[in-house]
């Protein structure tokens, strides 16, 4: 209405009444008004030219700038000083760093000296424009170098970043005055706040004291942020509490401050205060309070928090709704996370990638990729986040179909050439097994640099491709890149899984080459000369550590312990204690892992003690460690009573328990143990089941086995390869072709050594032809056999009688280059032995690759004793002899030998020479089954129950037999009469459980 009359009275065109409605319209934010006021004057003099200035300072969005600085030179229009401020000060906001150049070189043309405030301002308009060069070329130019001067440069400092030079320039100030104004003092405290400098923190708040700036309440709120920021609680909290204007600022800074120092309570705490003071929470206060309840934890408290921001009309916010998604996600409440998200109004992108990042974070890679898929059918503008989460999720995942479509989109995107994502996708094609696509954008990238190569290398360390990653390594040290601790580490690890140590000493010489070497790296040096069991190299390590820790002291143990140098580890163990490391449990673990052995066993027992006082003995790992060293040292009863003293033992300690009764030869014990697992409910383990199957083997307990077959049927472990193997090597024991047959066919893979249990079971029945044809089906498949394999075909013929297959499959063997061929000669000798070729078997015998082993010799022997060939084995015994002085059996057929050759004194002679040199051996123990239960028998012992009920057994058969015509070897009996007199020799003959195990071959009577 005011400007309508103006135009009725026709005074619109007056000077001042046109600057008076520029700046009206201006100030009412009508800055389109005042450029049309502005541009009706047909002549503009200085004064309307600063007033549309102001507006232009005012909005900056919404007048066409170009035209307006044209306008300007075209009218030739001079600027005084005051109007070259306001047109600085508008390149300025606009960031119009070529007009503003401009404008300097016209006031260095039009103005003879730049006096202080027009210096300032154009040191502040570089600055904002983002040239500190030219502000400091202003800076230098200047003749007077005031305080304003040094505060905007200052200022101009820390804008950019600069916040050393700041100081540094605040410190020639402190020359000049030392009361600096505010600005410089805000400006100040933010650069000494990154800088962490608390002493000028400190002297910035007593020049505030001294010029009466502390009731300033953006000075203040600054003060208190950088105490917080430089880690003095304590005075930012007095700055704090008497101050008497604290505002909702002053809160979120002092609730930053306690968050920052771990104080999340306190930080709540003082959240609650301010609501009860009358203050309403901010964005900054109300995400605050957000992060403390989600750092302690508390749901609840999230929810009172969350009822407030609803309340107070913040849940639309972006950044509050932002950061709810992320505290629900951090407290596991996705589904609360996911409806914060789908309530917000405007689901700007960055609320879409904290929604991924809840979802990848705790593990739900299919639903972030969901949210992913969403985004791109809403048309929302990917940002970098949200590419790399979708990425992260197709790692994690392994999903490579999913990855390339990422991986696309990243280019599309321009994001392929940024060093985090080429890394990121490299990785992905990595995890996912995509080798070659993972190098080809290695080697697409125009920026291979370190991080690259170390993705590269660290991915094919862990995955075990140790040879790939030392190639890679050397390649990128052939194109004259250094590498950091982070790819050492990798190669490292590489190093410890390779197993050889040529490698590991390249990397170490490396490392000193390069100066690298640090504890860090040295605790990873030590770890993989331990793990390639070489401990003098890893004590040398160790001993140039600068400050050895507790993984130092640990890794240095479990490098004695693994290089087998007991006495070591027990020695590193006991210098730690005396230097007051504190033992963990690794440490013990490792430590008792090198007593593993009889000759420490007391050191082992003081360990014990240890554990017990430090009260770690019922910690499972520690548990399952003392009873495998318990074990290994033969005592086994100590391990069980360990075992026994736990209250809810876990898988891996019943593992280690079962497997040292059944190495103690303790079958039965492990049974039961085993099915007292089973019965109190403890998921089993690949390692427990194939170590069972191993005893059902070992005793021949065929029921135990077929039961726990159907336990494995019913486990996760059902398609396991090695349990399959198992089961076939057990069924194949027995002698159960049929069922090994049946579990073989069910194999999803099978392998040399299913193909070798089937073959040795039927090599074991005698089954030539089933032999035969499975070696046969084994070399069609594409499969070799090993040279196990070849031992049972080469037994079968041998026990079969097949002389014409034994040196066909013989020959065949010897023409195999990677299979050595002398472990085969026995079982060619035991085959021309029992056909009675003991010429031939001879000639082998001594044609054998070196010198003749003792199971050659046994066989002969064997074979002569059985065809009654004195003279080879008088040969055979003395070769015997004299390799193995006290193998009784030897003894055995030599004796046979006289006594069918009517040979007694030469036999009895023999006898005294057995006993000269044959010590007391362990009584003969075997297990037999009766009435579905299994017993233990002994050579002598007549004490059992079931003893004496299978002796009636073996009455009752010896006198069908003796029904029946037939009668014992003559030689058996020739035997015991040329020992013992006639009233002992049914004794013996009843008494000594033979029927056990003595062979009886037998004739018909004459």
């Amino acid at each position: 209405m005011i400007h309508n009359e103006i135009v009725l009275q026709n005074i619109e065109y007056d000077m001042v009444i046109g600057s008076s409605l520029i700046s009206m319209y201006t100030k009412l934010g009508l800055v389109h008004d005042a450029y049309k006021v502005f541009n009706s004057f047909p002549h503009r003099n200085v004064v309307l030219w600063n007033n549309m200035l102001e507006a232009v300072i005012e909005d900056s969005n919404s007048l066409p700038q170009s035209s307006f600085f044209m306008k300007m030179q075209q009218e030739g229009v001079h600027p005084d000083k005051v109007m070259y401020i306001s047109i600085l000060k508008a390149c300025e906001k606009l960031g119009l760093l070529k007009e503003g150049r401009l404008i300097h070189g016209r006031i260095i043309i039009s103005i003879n000296e730049v006096d202080s405030v027009l210096g300032s301002t154009l040191i502040s308009m570089y600055s904002r424009c983002g040239s500190l060069d030219d502000a400091g070329k202003v800076y230098e130019d200047l003749a007077c170098r005031d305080l304003v001067i040094l505060g905007a440069m200052i200022a101009a400092y820390v804008e950019e970043g600069f916040d050393q030079c700041a100081l540094e320039l605040f410190i020639q100030m402190l020359k000049i005055t030392d009361r600096p104004d505010k600005g410089t003092v805000f400006y100040v405290l933010r650069a000494c706040s990154n800088l962490k400098a608390l002493q000028y923190v400190q002297l910035l708040h007593d020049q505030m004291i001294r010029a009466r700036l502390e009731s300033d309440s953006v000075l203040t709120n600054t003060l208190v942020d950088s105490y917080c920021k430089c880690e003095d609680l304590v005075d930012a909290c007095q700055v704090f509490g008497v101050s008497k204007k604290c505002d909702v600022v002053s809160f979120g800074i002092m609730m930053a401050g306690y968050i920052q120092h771990g104080f999340n309570t306190k930080s709540l705490e003082l959240f609650l205060k301010m609501v009860l003071t009358g203050l309403r929470p901010d964005e900054s206060t109300y995400i605050s309070s957000l992060k403390a309840s989600c750092n302690i934890n508390t749901l609840e408290t999230n929810h009172c928090i969350h009822y407030l921001i609803v309340h107070d009309g913040w849940e639309f916010n972006p950044a509050v709704g932002k950061a709810l998604i992320e505290t629900y996600s951090k407290l596991k409440c996705l589904e609360e996370s996911y409806n914060v998200f789908r309530r917000l109004l405007d689901q700007k992108v960055a609320l879409w990638s904290a929604m991924m990042t809840s979802y990848v974070e705790q593990g739900y890679e299919h639903e972030a990729i969901g949210i992913f898929d969403r985004m791109q059918k809403e048309l929302v503008v990917l940002d970098s986040c949200s590419l790399m989460q979708a990425l992260k999720a197709c790692t994690m995942l392994k999903d490579s179909g999913e990855g390339k479509i990422v991986h696309s989109i990243i280019m599309i995107h321009g994001f392929d050439e940024d060093e985090a994502f080429q890394s990121s996708v490299i990785n992905m094609y990595l995890s996912c097994n995509k080798v070659h696509e993972g190098l080809k954008v290695f080697e697409s990238s125009p920026q291979q640099n370190v991080v690259t190569w170390s993705v590269l290398i660290s991915r094919y360390a862990e995955s075990g491709c140790s040879l790939l990653a030392f190639e890679l390594f050397n390649n990128m040290l052939q194109k004259g890149l250094q590498p950091d601790r982070v790819i050492f580490l990798s190669i490292l690890k590489a190093c410890t899984t390779s197993g050889t140590i040529i490698h590991g000493k390249f990397v170490h010489h490396q490392i000193i080459k390069h100066g690298l070497f640090s504890d860090v790296l040295g605790n990873a040096l030590i770890d993989m000369y331990g793990k390639n069991r070489s401990p003098m190299e890893a004590q040398n390590v160790f001993d140039r550590l600068h400050m050895p820790n507790i993984i130092s002291w640990t890794s240095i143990v479990a490098a004695h312990a693994d290089g087998g140098n007991l006495h070591g580890a027990l020695s590193s163990f006991e210098t730690m204690q005396k230097e007051g490391m504190e033992i963990n449990v690794v440490t013990f673990l490792c430590t008792i892992k090198a007593c593993s052995n009889a000759s420490v066993l007391q050191e082992g027992r003081l360990l014990h003690s240890s554990c017990l006082e430090f009260e770690l003995h019922d910690v499972d790992a520690i548990a399952s460690a003392l009873i495998n060293m318990y074990a290994k040292c033969d005592i086994v009863e100590d391990a069980y009573a360990i075992f026994n003293h736990l209250s809810n033992p876990d898988v891996v300690t019943w593992g280690s328990m079962i497997t040292a009764l059944v190495q103690h030869g303790r079958e039965f014990s492990a049974f039961k143990l085993f099915n007292r697992m089973q019965a109190m409910d403890v998921n089993s383990s690949t390692a427990i089941f194939l170590c069972v199957l191993k005893a059902c083997s070992n005793v021949g307990a065929i029921v135990q086995g077929r039961w726990v077959h159907d336990q494995i049927l019913r486990s996760e472990y059902h398609s396991d390869s090695y349990l399959g193997n198992a089961l076939v090597s057990m069924y194949a024991s027995f002698g159960s072709m049929d069922e090994a047959h049946n579990v073989f066919s069910k194999l999803l893979a099978q392998d040399n050594f299913a193909w070798q249990a089937m073959i040795s079971g039927f090599s074991k029945q005698g089954d030539a032809e089933s032999v035969s044809n499975f070696l046969e089906q084994m070399q069609r498949s594409g499969l070799h056999p090993l040279e196990t394999t070849y031992s049972s075909i080469l037994a079968c013929c041998s026990h079969s009688g097949h002389i014409e297959k034994g040196p066909f499959y013989f020959n065949q063997i010897r023409n195999v280059s990677w299979i050595s061929a002398e472990q085969h000669f026995n079982c060619m000798i035991d085959l021309f032995g029992r056909t009675g070729n003991l010429k031939a078997a001879n000639e082998l015998l001594l044609s054998m690759p070196g010198n003749p082993d003792p199971v050659g010799w046994i066989s002969l022997l064997c074979a002569s004793n059985a065809h009654g060939n004195l003279g080879v084995g008088k040969l055979c015994f003395g070769n015997t002899i004299q390799c193995l002085p006290e193998f009784g059996g030897g003894y055995v057929f030599m004796s046979n030998l006289y006594v069918d050759s009517v040979l007694w004194k030469d036999e009895q002679a023999l006898m005294e020479q057995r006993k000269s040199v044959e010590p007391g051996n362990k009584p003969t123990e075997t297990y037999n089954k009766m009435n579905d239960a299994y017993h233990l028998f002994r050579i002598g012992d007549t004490g059992s129950l079931a003893r004496h009920k299978l002796h009636a057994s073996f009455d009752r058969i010896n006198w069908s037999i003796e029904r029946a015509g037939y009668v014992p070897h003559a030689w058996t009996f020739c035997k015991a009469l040329s020992v013992v007199d006639e009233n002992t020799h049914q004794e013996i003959s009843q008494a000594e459980d033979a029927p056990l195990f003595l062979e009886y071959t037998t004739e018909k009577a004459n």
